[in-house]
């Protein structure tokens, strides 16, 4: 919960802006509930609206090196024109929709180190320019890519890693300008044969891809290899599919003995 303070190009005092959610945390396709507290300075105050976005924290990465920098990604109207006598307080109730895509910033029910997702309240009123502080959201796996998460743990892989890139991964149905990529570690039995192993969520309101890469240590030359697999999981049988049987029968065909 973030107290904003809204002030005029002079400095001087408009309005205070505060974001009160119910629940904090949620998974993607889910909604945040909660209100907004506005109180008018000591002037009239006249908003268009209230308006909201979700911003992530994501790496970019160019000629010059990797940086991170706020990425919005989701914006919506949650309350219309409102007007405040001064000194008045009024709370706005609001609904506000969590994209599927939206990166996860927990995982196995434990936060992601690193990893930010926050939500951005904007009081719009002409000449004065928005503080921009976030209000944290914790993003949890819907429960298709729960089905994941488990079967790469009951084959003895551990996350080890996650990074928020900026970019497309073309023919995938990506609907955000960012991809998140989590990393884990092999088991020991594989030990030698996979020098990584990283997955990607894609989600939509029917289902769950999962994008998995290996890296195969080098052979002949010293040159790895890399294999790529697509698998999907619908939303409605979230629960009953065991993945575990599907991720290593590729594995397999990818990185044999």
């Amino acid at each position: 919960m973030v107290r904003k303070s809204l002030l005029d190009v002079t400095g001087r005092h408009i309005a205070a802006l505060e974001t009160v959610l119910d629940q904090a945390r949620c998974r993607p396709g889910e909604e945040l509930h909660g209100r907004v507290l506005v109180t008018a300075g000591q002037e009239p105050v006249a908003a268009d609206g209230v308006r909201m976005a979700l911003v992530a924290c994501v790496a970019v990465i160019d000629g010059g090196g990797e940086y991170g920098t706020g990425q919005e990604f989701h914006r919506t109207q949650v309350a219309g024109a409102t007007r405040l006598d001064p000194g008045q307080r009024v709370e706005l109730p609001f609904r506000y929709p969590v994209p599927w895509q939206s990166p996860l910033t927990r995982l196995y029910d434990q936060p992601l180190v690193g990893l930010s997702v926050g939500l951005h309240t904007e009081l719009a009123v002409d000449w004065a320019p928005d503080p921009g502080e976030l209000d944290p959201v914790q993003v949890a796996p819907t429960p298709a890519q729960e089905q994941i998460l488990a079967a790469l743990a009951r084959l003895g892989f551990r996350p080890v890693g996650a990074q928020i890139q900026r970019g497309h991964l073309y023919g995938v149905g990506q609907q955000v300008p960012f991809h998140q990529v989590l990393e884990f570690a092999a088991p020991p039995g594989w030990a030698g044969r996979l020098d990584r192993f990283e997955l990607v969520f894609l989600a939509d309101e029917r289902q769950s891809q999962v994008l998995l890469e290996v890296d195969k240590p080098g052979g002949f030359l010293g040159l790895g290899r890399t294999a790529y697999e697509r698998l999907t999981v619908a939303n409605d049988d979230a629960g009953e599919i065991d993945c575990a049987d599907r991720i290593e029968a590729w594995l397999r065909r990818a990185v044999p003995a």
